[in-house]
């Protein structure tokens, strides 16, 4: 007997499968490919750039490659793939081996040239700028009718 995930939809999906319903009850990563995985990624705004973080824990370094190319940024590699155990058996075994690959496409405001990226204690992190151009400003607003409040000093003096 082995140690299983429980799954409260498990049943579902299964029923479903006979009646065609799978896109409907699809659960996570079902069309991936079992030597295929996607890492999880966090994507927030900071200080006028967007910080992209994915979670690689025990990869080493040498085996994960970023690109980035026609405004799409990929983040692949391939973990180290355990010896499968003969003797005994797994009871329960969650950990990924194999390849994997996770792109998102990027806005046109990125400055792709100046990106970086950097791996400490298991997490990937892509560091990519906003373009000096394309980067909000705030304008000021003249009021029609009133004079601005420098010309009505100079005009008093």
């Amino acid at each position: 007997m082995a140690i299983e995930r429980w799954s409260p939809f498990r049943d579902l999906y299964a029923l479903s499968r006979p009646f065609g319903a799978r896109r409907l009850f699809a659960a996570p990563y079902a069309g991936a490919r079992p030597d295929r995985w996607a890492i999880p990624l966090d994507v927030h705004r900071d200080d006028g750039a967007i910080v992209v973080s994915g979670a690689l824990p025990g990869v080493a370094p040498s085996d994960i490659g970023v690109t980035i190319e026609d405004g799409v940024l990929t983040i692949e590699g391939r973990t180290g793939s355990d010896e499968e155990r003969e003797e005994g058996g797994y009871l329960l075994r969650e950990r990924r081996n194999g390849a994997f690959r996770r792109s998102l496409r990027l806005p046109d405001d990125v400055d792709v040239d100046n990106a970086a990226s950097t791996y400490a204690h298991g997490v990937v992190t892509i560091r990519l700028p906003m373009a000096e151009g394309k980067k909000a400003r705030r304008l000021t607003l003249d009021v029609a009718g009133e004079a601005p409040a420098q010309e009505e000093a100079a005009a008093t003096a």
